[in-house]
């Protein structure tokens, strides 16, 4: 009995078997793969939620040139795709000096009734709408104009 306890004790090998050693990798590699899809989606919400900022900030640029009947002219906010453009127009041209800013990679908008445009002067919408601003993967914020003239982010 001795003896196999002794011998038992000099045949065990230090250090780890194969089996464990792929268990480890396997559960490495899982937590790898779980932290870069948690680490894609906090970035893609970060680059939507400043392009939500920059697109409030944009309609009220627009609303505050109207108001203060910029050049003499009203000005009004449309989304194509990836980009969001302000313009300046009047009854006899519907589209003047536009100027436009390129949403963040993968963020695209919609503005629900077509164009947001403010009334010279008192800077009130030509009615209630929201641009909607959305990503591949489906995350959705708004961008909501009041017909008060108020605008939020949502």
């Amino acid at each position: 009995m001795e003896f196999c306890q002794h011998y038992l004790a000099k045949t065990r090998r230090k250090g780890f078997t194969l089996v464990e050693v792929l268990i480890v990798i396997g559960l490495v590699a899982m937590l790898a793969a779980a932290g870069t899809m948690s680490l894609a989606r906090s970035r893609e919400h970060a680059q939507q939620t400043g392009a939500s900022t920059t697109v409030a900030s944009i309609i009220k640029d627009a609303q505050s040139r109207s108001v203060t009947a910029m050049d003499g002219k009203a000005w009004g906010v449309r989304c194509q795709n990836d980009t969001v453009i302000m313009f300046a127009y009047t009854a006899t041209q519907p589209e003047l000096t536009p100027e436009s800013y390129v949403l963040p990679n993968g963020v695209n908008c919609t503005i629900g009734a077509g164009d947001v445009r403010f009334e010279k002067l008192t800077g009130l919408p030509d009615g209630a709408d929201s641009i909607t601003l959305f990503t591949g993967v489906g995350t959705v914020s708004r961008v909501e104009v009041t017909s008060s003239g108020a605008i939020s982010e949502e």
